[in-house]
C-alpha cells in the first residue's frame, strides 16, 4: 500500500489550501477536494489540481472560497456548500 500526501505550495499544480472539508469522488471517476480556500478538481493522471475559485466580477463562479461541503446527486450535478449559499 502506498500514500501520497499533498500539500499548499506556491506551484499552481498543489492544492489550493491544507484545510481541507470535503472530499468525493464522481461518478466519472474524478475527485473533489473542497478546502477553506477554494473547490479543487484532482487529475490523477498529470499529479495536478485545477482550482476553483469566487470571482465577484463572474456571477457563474462560487459565491465563496470556503466549501463546506460536497455533494453528487443522482443526476450527477455537484452540489457545493459554502457559508454563502448552496450552489449546483
Amino acid at each position: 500500500l502506498q500514500f501520497s500526501i499533498y500539500k499548499h505550495s506556491s506551484s499552481n499544480s498543489s492544492i489550493s489550501n491544507n484545510g481541507i472539508s470535503s472530499i468525493i469522488r464522481d461518478r466519472k471517476g474524478r475527485l473533489w477536494v473542497g478546502t477553506n480556500n477554494g473547490l479543487n478538481l484532482f487529475d490523477e493522471k498529470a499529479n495536478k489540481f485545477y482550482h476553483y475559485f469566487n470571482d465577484p466580477t463572474n456571477k457563474f463562479s462560487l459565491n465563496d472560497n470556503i466549501i463546506s461541503c460536497l455533494l453528487e446527486d443522482t443526476d450527477e450535478n455537484l452540489w457545493i456548500g459554502t457559508p454563502s449559499g448552496l450552489i449546483r
